[in-house]
């Protein structure tokens, strides 16, 4: 995965992809905080918090960047979807090259 996000975002003509992964909620929200005025976008698989974390949402709506949330598989609606401009869900491991072509044709000129 990390490769492919990488080889993606360079593909696409992004100067850099950082990725990032934790089990902890706290991480995520700090991690979009901390994105805010350093990235251009965000993909963001949050597996289970998808589903229940109105902190990570709330986040996510706060830092105003565009933001792309993954499932790999098929899944019900997250209580993040409406803060993310995009969901791709059950495309597999593929699902994060599509976010980041996506998020490339929003940022990019």
């Amino acid at each position: 995965i990390l490769e492919l996000c990488k080889d993606t975002a360079r593909e696409v003509g992004f100067a850099r992809c950082v990725c990032l992964q934790s089990n902890h909620e706290g991480d995520l929200v700090d991690w979009v905080q901390d994105a805010w005025g350093n990235y251009d976008a965000i993909v963001i698989n949050p597996t289970s918090y998808g589903s229940s974390s109105t902190t990570l949402r709330e986040a996510i709506a706060g830092v105003g960047i565009p933001t792309i949330r993954v499932s790999l598989s098929d899944d019900d609606p997250s209580c993040l979807d409406d803060a993310c401009v995009r969901s791709i869900v059950g495309e597999g491991i593929s699902s994060y090259a599509t976010a980041i072509r996506a998020l490339a044709k929003l940022c990019m000129p």
